[in-house]
């Protein structure tokens, strides 16, 4: 995996900020159930030459597996990647990573559907026009909408902002053979 593996991944489902305390430490975090996704990110940020830190805990009535780097360089290397995100200007290598990244923070897979989830919808667009390129055809639909009520780990409350899923019907193994996965 590359970098743009763990990018895909921090833009599905991540976050980033900065700890104020005692000086400015710039983070990139990403939550898990999965140990086996949460060790493959530790990994990739390991061989990236990154200092990454991956530890349990238990948050929202739930167990989780947290992944974490703190680096300027790399917390800066983000911020201009997904402020100025376009995949067409990305080597195929680096699209299909970035893919792989985010279908695994943010895609399921059953046996009648693939589908990614997310509430950037222009990220979906982005993705169904690089599949599209390479036969794989997906629909891009509203999921929930902001102010739909959720629960979450048992925590009731209301979504922040719409949620969009990009599924892909017919092309379903087309699109696992492209990203190397087990139709």
């Amino acid at each position: 995996m590359s970098l743009m593996y763990c990018f895909g991944a921090i833009c599905g489902d991540g976050a980033t900020y900065i700890e104020q305390s005692p000086s400015p430490t710039y983070v990139l975090w990403f939550s898990s159930h999965d140990r086996p996704f949460a060790d493959k990110l530790y990994t990739t940020w390991k061989e990236e030459g990154y200092n990454p830190y991956l530890y349990p805990r238990f948050e929202k009535h739930t167990f989780r597996w947290i992944v974490k780097v703190k680096n300027k360089e790399l917390y800066g290397k983000y911020q201009q990647f997904r402020n100025n995100l376009n995949l067409s200007s990305l080597a195929e290598k680096e699209v299909l990573d970035f893919i792989r990244g985010f279908f695994d923070a943010e895609g399921y897979i059953t046996e009648n559907v693939a589908g990614i989830v997310n509430t950037d919808k222009a990220i979906l667009e982005q993705l169904q026009t690089f599949l599209r390129n390479h036969g794989v055809n997906g629909n891009i639909l509203r999921g929930q909408r902001a102010g739909d009520p959720v629960c979450v780990h048992g925590v009731k409350g209301v979504r922040r902002k719409d949620m969009w899923v990009l599924n892909i019907y017919r092309d379903r193994k087309d699109f696992s053979k492209l990203l190397c996965m087990e139709a």
